[in-house]
């Protein structure tokens, strides 16, 4: 059929990979190349058809789709993973910043109060963190939409230096920031 079919078109190669099975019931992949060669006319019409064992090329390619598939599959995982930590983590951290903000509703000193705006924004630098996980699984899942945003290289600046300045002072270390307007 594949030798009528390949005389009978304009195709000027015809290429197969079949299977094989051998007498000792193993198995050899081939790959049959054929084509038509042009003839006089009067002439028979001539063909050319090479086989070539493909055995150990088919089987690193089967190797290598099935190797694929296992890391989809890992990556699918890590990304389920992290998503569901991220998720079981959220929850928790929602209820921290509430608690601050209760706090924060209530008498503080000074020192008190500087401790209350770091773990605020620890806690919400901490949320924002899990809100960055959970895109990452977004992304990885393609269900992720971009929201633009402004903000403040300043303040950005101020607060990464207020969530580090308990720990400075812990050390000895007076953390200061300053800014000037350009």
């Amino acid at each position: 059929q594949l030798v009528t079919e390949l005389f009978a078109t304009d195709h000027p190669v015809f290429r197969v990979e079949k299977r094989y099975l051998r007498s000792d019931g193993s198995t050899v992949w081939a790959a049959v190349t054929a084509t038509v060669l042009p003839a006089g006319e009067g002439d028979s019409i001539l063909g050319l058809a090479l086989i070539e064992d493909i055995t150990e090329e088919r089987h690193v390619r089967d190797e290598l789709t099935a190797a694929n598939k296992r890391v989809e599959g890992a990556m699918g995982a890590k990304m389920r993973f992290l998503a569901q930590i991220s998720h079981e983590t959220r929850s928790p951290m929602n209820g921290v910043l509430g608690m601050l903000e209760l706090l924060d509703a209530s008498p503080l000193d000074s020192e008190q109060r500087d401790y209350f705006t770091s773990a605020r924004q620890a806690a919400t630098s901490l949320l924002g963190m899990l809100e960055e996980i959970l895109d990452l699984t977004r992304l990885d899942q393609q269900r992720l939409a971009l929201h633009p945003r402004l903000y403040s290289p300043v303040q950005l600046a101020l607060d990464i230096a207020s969530l580090y300045r308990v720990k400075a002072a812990a050390k000895a270390i007076d953390l200061r920031s300053s800014h000037s307007s350009l």
